[in-house]
């Protein structure tokens, strides 16, 4: 009886590991993610303000609620994040954004869809419009079809080259470059 409790106890181990291996953890899974879709998303409770200073610092909020906020990880901040050992929820993207064109300007600007290449364009020339005294628009090259990439350079004095560092939106590729002049 008592090498039968033993030959059980041991089965029972080995399946219990073998199952618990199969399942990786939040933290191999979100880095699973990133390495496939180059981003993933994740809520966690919303912290203090103090944690929210160092957060909003370090990586990209896309909102914020009384309870909760939600962040875009990307390569670059997943590990910094995972560090921290946040209590955190994966959100299921949906992949549609890429494939869904705005179909007006109104629409481009609720950033839910992709703008077309002329309403890219057009909402670029307007930031450089409507704030002439904080934005300057630029091109850094041309886009493998032939359209010129636009940058909007966003500073109190747009127009100089100043030995501090500029900050430029690429709006068509959702990053932020900050160089140092120089």
């Amino acid at each position: 009886m008592c090498k039968r409790l033993i030959v059980i106890l041991v089965l029972l181990q080995i399946f219990t590991a073998e199952a618990s291996s199969q399942v990786p953890d939040n933290d191999n899974r979100l880095r699973n993610i990133i390495n496939q879709k180059g981003q993933a998303t994740v809520t966690i409770p919303r912290p203090g303000a103090k944690e929210m200073a160092i957060l909003s610092k370090s990586i990209s909020i896309s909102s914020a609620t009384d309870k909760n906020i939600e962040i875009v990880l990307s390569p670059v901040t997943a590990e910094w994040f995972i560090v921290r050992k946040y209590d955190y929820e994966i959100l299921e993207n949906d992949d549609a954004k890429g494939i869904i064109t705005a179909s007006g300007m109104e629409e481009a600007k609720g950033w839910d869809k992709y703008p077309t290449y002329t309403q890219y364009d057009s909402i670029m020339q307007s930031f450089a419009t409507l704030y002439p005294s904080l934005c300057d628009i630029d091109t850094i090259g041309t886009s493998i079809y032939g359209k010129l990439v636009l940058v909007l350079k966003i500073s109190d004095n747009p127009l100089a080259d100043e030995d501090e560092p500029e900050v430029f939106y690429l709006n068509i590729c959702s990053k932020i470059i900050i160089q140092t002049a120089g």
